[in-house]
């Protein structure tokens, strides 16, 4: 009798090698865990031991290894045929007569097989198809991972070229920053600082920029004051240039700033960087450089120097109109803190020292504090920073759609850090183009991310570009929308706008506080003025108007205009708060809650919408006192 042979498994195993792996691999789990390797779902094993002549063993071999059927059925198969002829045989019969009746050997296969199937239980049929569906799908998903993976982005705006075009034909004597570049040089404290070199006994760098009049850093900061006269001139000079002049970049900096910095590589050609990468190295030695000409006009204040004090003040607006000529939010915001230097300074000096400036110089202040010291929020360069990384994320279709591509996926990965790169190593891209078409699922198209967009910033928009008093009872639209989808897929659904839309609830607060604080100060100077003439304060804001002030600024909370009454013979200018109730111009109380939420600025804080909905603390914004 001859069996059929064994299924070659690998050259390098000996036989009793071979046979064993056989038999644990064709063993059933059930034997597995009782520790016996029995090989039962084997239906060779079970034919060659049924001992059958070779023409019937033959017939039965090619029927149970029929295609389509499980172990278990094979097994079975061929336990019903030997069954079956040895039936036959036991009766006497011939086995080639025996084959002979059984027949066609393939048609019967197939009725066997066919039969088999139709007996299947419910749950593996449903399992069965559970694995074609998952089949398909597979394949589906694969061909779908190289449509995706076809896809690239296209660069059709170079959002900084763009950025940086209004620069372009300017004439060199009219630039700024060429001139601010030689007063940052100059500064040896500022470049020792950014070289970790800074050396003073007294205070760091940091410490003396800040300092106050009467803080334990005040000389330090004096003693800086008067090492950088020459730093200070050429400071008031660049101020007064037409144009700022700084050209953005993010791959580098230009050959004549890496003086300047140089760590920072030198940038040649045309710049493809992203617009969020940027590099705004200016925004730090200008704020820097504003607080050095707030301690000079301090000193000066002390000193009786008027000229300096007018003079200073108005460098640093200077610089402020320069610092927000791009049109890029952090820049605004940057011009907005150095506004409050000038402001301060000029508050300081009218409770401190008014006699030191005249009549002529207050008016001069006050002219060009209406002029420069209201920064407008704009919106353009968030916009530009949006549409640049949406253009480098998705496919365009020439319609205001398209799908992400696999270089999306990358800057998907590091959204939070805004830092992805076009080339990033090659594991994370091929994981990125496997991701591609789940991505598609999960993240809005192009159009849909452009749209939600635009309706939040259009919504953000028309929020901040309205007085407080008309919207401080409106629900923050980003606040609502965040409240309204706060689940994981819509946040995964619309990441990129999740970072990069700004936060109304700071931008509000610096804008209101700014103009707050501007109406402060533009009375205060109406205030002295007309105590020199009048040897006495007004009864009320309204005489004032019109050859002081224009007109009473409005309370930014309620729309009315600011309150104002004596109190120990000496003015106070007030807005009623976020707690839209009058206190007498009493400010917030000195306590150490207050002061953890508010800081040092008690008598200024302009927290709007967000306290105005949590229990506002109580007490007056005082814009303007008049100290004895």
């Amino acid at each position: 009798m001859t069996t059929t042979a064994p299924t070659p498994d690998t050259d390098t195993l000996t036989a009793d090698e071979r046979t064993f792996l056989q038999r644990l691999r064709r063993t059933p789990l059930r034997d597995l865990l009782r520790g016996r390797v029995s090989g039962a779902l084997d239906y060779r094993q079970v034919i060659d031991a049924a001992d059958l002549p070779d023409s019937v063993a033959a017939v039965i071999h090619r029927v149970a290894g029929r295609r389509g059927l499980t172990r278990w059925e094979r097994v079975d198969v061929a336990r019903e045929l030997i069954a079956h002829f040895a039936d036959g045989l036991d009766a006497g019969a011939d086995p080639d007569e025996l084959v002979a009746v059984f027949g066609d050997v393939d048609a019967a296969a197939k009725l066997i097989v066919r039969a088999k199937r139709r007996g299947r239980s419910w749950p593996y049929k449903l399992i069965a198809r559970g694995a074609q569906a998952f089949g398909v799908l597979v394949l589906l998903y694969i061909v779908a991972i190289g449509y995706y993976a076809m896809g690239e982005p296209k660069i059709a705006v170079n959002y900084v070229a763009k950025l940086n075009a209004p620069l372009q034909g300017v004439p060199a004597d009219q630039l700024a920053w060429p001139e601010y570049r030689k007063a940052f040089l100059a500064w040896s404290d500022y470049r020792d600082a950014e070289a970790g070199k800074y050396d003073d006994s007294n205070a760091t760098f940091d410490q003396a920029l800040s300092a106050k009049p009467g803080d334990e850093h005040w000389d330090a900061a004096m003693a800086m004051v008067e090492r950088n006269a020459r730093v200070i001139e050429l400071l008031r000079h660049a101020s007064t240039r037409d144009r700022y002049g700084y050209v953005m970049r993010g791959d580098g900096v230009s050959p004549e700033d890496h003086e300047l910095w140089p760590d920072k590589d030198v940038a040649t050609g045309e710049d493809h960087s992203m617009l969020i990468e940027v590099l705004l190295n200016d925004i730090m030695p200008m704020r820097n450089a504003s607080n050095l000409l707030r301690l000079d006009a301090l000193r000066a204040a002390r000193a009786g120097d008027g000229r300096t004090v007018a003079l200073d003040v108005e460098t640093i607006l200077n610089m402020v109109r320069h610092v927000s000529e791009p049109s890029i939010l952090i820049c605004d915001l940057v011009g907005m803190a150095m506004c409050d230097q000038a402001l301060g300074v000029v508050s300081d000096t009218l409770q401190r020292t008014p006699e030191v400036l005249s009549d002529d110089q207050l008016r001069r202040l006050a002219h060009v504090i209406s002029d420069r010291a209201r920064v407008e929020i704009d919106m353009t360069g968030e916009r530009m920073m949006f549409y640049d990384i949406i253009q480098r994320m998705y496919t365009d279709n020439g319609h205001g759609d398209g799908h992400l591509t696999p270089k999306a996926m990358q800057m998907m990965a590091l959204v939070d850090a805004l830092g992805a790169t076009q080339d990033g190593p090659r594991g994370p891209y091929i994981t990125a183009t496997a991701a591609m078409p789940l991505a598609n699922m999960v993240v809005a198209s192009r159009r849909d991310m452009v749209d939600k967009y635009e309706q939040l910033m259009g919504q953000t928009e028309s929020m901040i570009r309205r007085p407080l008093w008309e919207t401080i009872d409106d629900a923050d639209p980003i606040d609502a929308y965040v409240d309204a989808n706060h689940s994981t897929l819509e946040r995964a659904r619309y990441a990129l706008i999740w970072v990069l839309i700004p936060a109304l609830s700071v931008l509000d607060r610096a804008e209101e506080t700014a103009i707050g604080r501007t109406d402060g100060v533009l009375v205060g100077i109406a205030m002295e003025i007309y105590h020199r003439r009048e040897h006495a304060w007004p009864a009320s804001l309204d005489q004032l108007t019109p050859t002081l002030l224009p007109g009473v600024p409005r309370d930014r909370f309620t729309g009315r205009p600011l309150l104002y009454r004596l109190v120990d013979g000496m003015p106070v200018v007030y807005s009623v708060g976020a707690d839209r109730d009058d206190d007498g111009g009493a400010a917030p109380a000195d306590t150490p809650e207050n002061r953890e939420q508010f800081g040092d600025r008690l008598d200024q804080w302009a927290s709007p919408r967000e306290l105005n909905r949590n229990e506002p603390v109580d007490g007056d914004w005082v814009l303007w006192h008049a100290k004895p």
